[in-house]
């Protein structure tokens, strides 16, 4: 199925659970794919340069606990984000339309974020074997309020030339990812957590031609739990380098700081908006 160079939305969803399979919306003056609480999974899908978002994913008031799968996909060249998975503005978190896999998937040249999700996902969230490239701003943002490193899992994704963070993220799992040309491979933001082993013990993730190679940028927002002196095998300085956006630490929260971890404070970009 092609749907292309429509006035509005190439596509919109909502309903009853359905597999979308071999379809094609570009060109479309707002977003390529719109779904709103629907289970789906897509397979073979595209979506690209559009003017609005490539898939935009979305709640509405019901809040059906609805989850979406991708694999086998193309995101490129869209205006803003390739994918975006939004649950803002509705009060109940819990059963919120979440992404669960991101799979085998190509996410090129978008307007700002790659894959951007904010508060969007259920009790877990896979994220393999996908290319992230030339992305204006970060391959992947993920925001949520009580992430875990049992929860999220990025495994061998290539994160490749994105104009600030290969990944921006609350508490996650890396594993066997490649972070190349970036601004920073990682950053981090909310509530803080991480493990870089893979089964078999090992920290295969590597940094390459980073402009800040051998550090982690450190988001000053909302942060809380603790600010671990762990770093991946190839980050050797044990340096986070800050974003300066305002109060690190709401009131309420608390951030523990392990010895031996340094903080460089004043790295800044203008409206360094992750949306």
């Amino acid at each position: 199925m092609f749907l292309d160079n429509n006035n509005d939305i190439g596509i919109q969803i909502s309903g009853v659970p359905t597999v979308f399979r071999n379809i094609v919306s570009n060109a479309n003056n707002s977003h390529g794919i719109q779904m709103r609480n629907i289970t789906a999974d897509l397979e073979s899908v595209e979506a690209s340069y559009n003017q609005g978002n490539g898939i935009y994913y979305e709640s509405d008031a019901d809040n059906t606990g609805a989850t979406l799968s991708i694999s086998n996909s193309v995101f490129n060249e869209n205006n803003k984000d390739g994918i975006f998975v939004d649950d803002r503005g509705y009060n109940n978190w819990t059963n919120q339309p979440a992404l669960d896999s991101l799979t085998n998937t190509e996410i090129r040249f978008n307007g700002r974020q790659g894959l951007s999700i904010e508060e969007g996902w259920g009790s877990s969230l896979y994220i393999a074997d996908n290319t992230f490239e030339a992305n204006s701003r970060h391959g992947v943002t993920v925001y949520h309020a009580s992430a875990s490193e049992d929860s999220l899992h990025f495994h061998n994704n290539v994160f490749l030339n994105n104009g600030r963070t290969g990944i921006r993220t609350t508490s996650a799992r890396f594993t066997d990812n490649t972070f190349d040309g970036n601004e920073f491979g990682i950053g981090y933001w909310g509530h803080l957590g991480y493990n870089y082993l893979n089964q078999a013990g090992q920290d295969n993730n590597t940094f390459t031609n980073n402009t800040y190679n051998n550090s982690l940028e450190l988001y000053s927002n909302n942060l809380q739990d603790t600010l671990s002196n762990e770093f991946p095998e190839e980050i050797t300085s044990g340096v986070y380098m800050t974003k300066d956006i305002g109060d690190a630490v709401q009131g309420g929260n608390t951030l523990v700081i392990e010895p031996g971890v340094i903080i460089k404070i004043g790295h800044s970009n203008d409206n360094d908006d992750f949306r």
